[in-house]
């Protein structure tokens, strides 16, 4: 995974409300989005993770999935 630079965040740009700054913030919300769907999902991972590791029979399925 590739993640683009970001331009920082400054607050006296903030004040501004400028284009350049509304499409930089933008940027930055689209990565935060990315990243709490990227962490939701190996939060689903784990969890059903341990639920199978819990449960002797799904042993060889997880064996399999690794």
């Amino acid at each position: 995974m590739v993640i683009g630079k970001l331009q920082p965040l400054e607050f006296t740009d903030c004040l501004l409300d400028s284009p350049e700054f509304r499409e930089n913030l933008n940027q930055h919300e689209k990565e935060l989005e990315k990243t709490s769907q990227q962490i939701k999902r190996i939060i689903k991972e784990v969890k059903d993770l341990l639920a199978a590791a819990k449960n002797p029979k799904n042993m060889t399925q997880i064996n399999r999935a690794v």
